[in-house]
């Protein structure tokens, strides 16, 4: 983010220093309004990389200090171009503080709606016939002339044919791009001048707009290009020396009514910034500032003008008051007998699969897949009677996938709360994540939003936890639905299946800091995932953290189904037998479902076990209490519950054929390491 500082950038073996922004809220920013470039010839082509240190850069004319029309903007972009006998080159650098969050989702003629570099290339100043040329982060291309037709009126033209690759660097993305210039429809001369409007798009949060001069679409407004070998070129607020030898100058600054005379002595390659705050502190907003640079013999070199304006503000932290609130469409979590079982990021086609495993929610996955993406995804999960919440983009909502009758929510990346390994820090501060959600909420407010989080949620010493305690407990301020994974069997080496009680301990905490009105989810292993240390879960103890994660309040669960443990990945890793066990887990749920979505009965039921844990919750519906118990070691234990209401009769073990004596409102039973056992109260 280029505002409130001076910036030192790496080019090549140039080093520039950027002196334009605003040092305090104070200063008053030169807006361009008239400027003439070069184009220079450069002896070697930059090689097209996404990488800008090719010298074709360093000899290159430099676009910098970018604003819009008569405004301060807060991202800057730096640009370059040259050329060749044959072709014209472009490059710039975007800077942006959240790479991450960049749109890249459109195609064709909506590829504007990406963020983008946008050209207007206005060969010999003919304003009615220009070529337009979009460039996004992607390194997509789209191009267009516009040419005369029998009424001497603009029509469309032929498409430009050019290359164009894309890159990242730290705080910015950078694209490179090549155009033949008969593709312009004029040969270039050393009298020759063209205009060239150098336009920008950030669509991603905070969206702005910006421009080395002018607007969109405004070829009048756009600065003079000149193909006459100049050597003196305008480079910032200042002028740069293209050339090798030393070249004196004459400059005029004016503005206010007065006039600063200065000569200047350039270097081969070097840059001299203009201080005018020094020459003319009088001036004030709205003022013009004009440069005008001749050679020692008087001869008119380049002239600018610029406006004065005030800096544009930092964006400020996105206050959690202004996200506009959900207004939820009914969609299937609001059903009292919808219990949600998912699967993460699988294909549509195996849907019919998973649905006799019990699942009936698909997370992501609608755009991991070469085909059907998009509806076609819905669609098809949706013939198997399945759910899907889908990765948000401004294309899906364009396409209303929201409005299909499949749709259940939007989600965001995945585990944001890990170490990011190029940095070191988290992947994605909760802070971060808010103006997503924000702009999420003002697409479309009518469905929840989802977000996963990592193992750290539960264990606290994995490696790869980045985020603090405090930034856990702000993460399910940017969803609606927060969940996480952890996976003891397999992650934790050989006394991972005797830490299953982390899948509980994770809830608790997802729990307390969500607070009541927001779902919480959790991921369940189901197979070996990868090779090495760990292996895969048994049935009973994937039963066991299922029930562990609804005894702790889990609102839905689901299974991470990917394995990398075999010769070739596999996007289902789950075992037969484990199919036939999740199917079974999975139907009691369902069976149970309008009975774990009725309301907790807080302190209905105390246990007290003898040689290990055991945890329980209580639920009533109707005349009948349901108490859920999970023994949560791996060590056997005698467990005696005391339960407020009826004092004496049988207790009904759901699923085992069997009842236990109920006496004077206590009942006791065994458990065995890990066993899960369901009992039904008749009133």
């Amino acid at each position: 983010m280029a505002t409130g500082t001076a910036w030192k950038f790496a080019l090549g073996c140039v080093s520039v220093l950027l002196p334009w922004s605003a040092a305090s809220g104070e200063e008053l920013v030169p807006v361009r309004q008239e400027s003439v470039l070069a184009c220079p010839r450069v002896a070697a082509a930059p090689t097209l990389d996404g990488q800008l240190d090719d010298a074709a850069w360093a000899k290159a004319q430099p676009l910098r200090h970018w604003a819009y029309r008569t405004k301060a903007i807060a991202y800057q972009t730096e640009a370059w171009i040259c050329r060749d006998a044959t072709t014209l080159y472009f490059a710039a650098r975007c800077h942006d503080d959240r790479l991450d969050a960049l749109v890249a989702e459109f195609d064709g003629q909506a590829l504007w709606k990406n963020d983008c570099i946008e050209l207007f290339v206005v060969a010999e100043r003919k304003e009615r016939f220009y070529s337009h040329i979009i460039v996004d982060c992607r390194g997509e291309t789209s191009g267009t002339t516009w040419v005369p037709d029998e009424w001497n009126e603009p029509t469309r033209g032929r498409s430009l044919k050019m290359t164009a690759r894309a890159g990242r660097e730290k705080g910015a993305w950078t694209v490179e791009l090549a155009v033949p210039i008969q593709a312009f429809g004029f040969a270039v001369t050393d009298r020759s001048v063209w205009a060239l409007g150098f336009n920008r798009e950030k669509h991603s949060e905070p969206v702005e707009v910006s421009s080395f001069q002018g607007g969109f679409n405004r070829p009048k407004e756009y600065a003079d290009v000149r193909f006459d070998e100049r050597r003196i070129v305008v480079d910032g607020v200042g002028l740069r020396n293209l050339g090798e030898a030393k070249q004196a100058v004459a400059v005029t600054l004016a503005g206010g009514g007065k006039k600063a005379a200065l000569r200047l002595a350039l270097e081969g390659g070097r840059r001299a910034a203009l201080d005018w705050h020094k020459h003319l502190p009088a001036l004030g907003e709205g003022d013009e500032l004009t440069i005008d640079v001749r050679d020692v013999e008087g001869k008119a070199i380049l002239r600018e003008r610029y406006v004065l304006a005030s800096p544009k503000p930092p964006a400020k932290p996105v206050d959690l008051t202004k996200i506009p609130p959900g207004r939820f469409t009914r969609t299937a979590l609001d059903d009292a007998d919808f219990f949600p079982v998912g699967v993460w990021a699988q294909p549509a086609g195996a849907a019919a699969a998973y649905k006799a495993m019990g699942v009936n929610v698909y997370v992501g996955g609608s755009e991991s897949y070469p085909r059907p993406r998009g509806k076609a995804f819905l669609d098809a999960v949706a013939a198997h009677g399945m759910q899907v919440i889908c990765p948000f983009s401004a294309k899906a909502v364009e396409g209303k996938l929201h409005e299909h009758a499949a749709f259940l929510g939007w989600m965001f990346g995945d585990e944001p709360d890990n170490v990011n390994a190029a940095t070191g820090q988290v992947k994605r501060a909760p802070e971060s994540l808010l103006g997503d959600f924000a702009r999420i909420r003002r697409a479309d407010p009518t469905r929840r939003v989802y977000l996963n989080l990592g193992c750290g949620v539960a264990h606290e010493r994995f490696v790869g936890r980045g985020a603090t305690d405090e930034q856990y407990a702000a993460y399910p301020k940017a969803c609606d639905i927060v969940s996480y994974d952890v996976y003891p069997c397999n992650s934790m080496g050989p006394d991972g299946p005797g830490r299953l009680c982390l899948v509980a301990k994770g809830i608790d905490r997802l729990r307390a800091w969500a607070g009541p009105k927001k779902l919480v989810w959790c991921w369940i292993e189901a197979n070996k995932i990868q090779k090495g240390a760990g292996r895969s879960p048994t049935p009973d103890e994937v039963r066991t953290q299922i029930w562990m994660a609804l005894v702790h309040g889990a609102d839905g669960y689901g299974f991470f189904c990917h394995s990398w443990a075999g010769k070739r990945m596999k996007v289902s890793g789950i075992e037969p037998a484990m199919q036939a066990a999740l199917a079974k887990v999975n139907a009691e749920v369902h069976a149970l479902a309008a009975v774990l979505k009725s309301p907790t009965v807080p302190h209905a039921a105390t246990v007290k076990a003898d040689g290990s844990r055991v945890d329980v919750l209580v639920k009533r519906h109707g005349p009948k209490t349901y108490l859920f118990a999970v023994n949560m070691f791996r060590r056997p234990a005698r467990a005696t519950f005391a339960v407020r209401g009826p004092a004496a009769g049988r207790v009904e073990v759901l699923g085992e054929g069997r009842t236990v004596p109920l006496a004077n409102g206590r009942f006791t039973d065994k458990f065995a390491p890990y066993a899960v056992h369901r009992y039904r109260i008749t009133r």
